[in-house]
């Protein structure tokens, strides 16, 4: 049943807020941004894709690798630039996924 109920969440779009940059601003007044969250990037992208109405327009969220280290990370741009304020480890990481509606 809990996959049936994710599933029907993920498949409505109720939009929070207007661009990812509010909803990256939304996510820091729950202490969940990058400052206060290293390892949420992930969670964190997946929640404002899915609250961002600008997102589904001209957002892309990208999961990218370091290689040499083996790490992961996630982020979005959108209208040609990154809306968190507080990631800047986004720009070491090669692109691997890339995810838009």
């Amino acid at each position: 049943i809990s996959y049936w109920l994710l599933t029907r969440y993920a498949g409505s779009f109720k939009p929070l807020f207007d661009n990812s940059l509010q909803a990256f601003y939304g996510l820091a007044q729950q202490n969940r941004s990058a400052l206060m969250d290293s390892q949420g990037c992930l969670n964190r992208t997946l929640a404002v894709a899915k609250s961002s109405t600008e997102f589904k327009k001209s957002g892309v969220l990208f999961i990218g690798a370091d290689l040499p280290q083996t790490n992961l990370h996630a982020w979005i741009i959108e209208k040609d630039y990154q809306p968190d304020p507080w990631d800047r480890d986004w720009i070491n990481y090669l692109p691997i996924a890339a995810y838009a509606y």
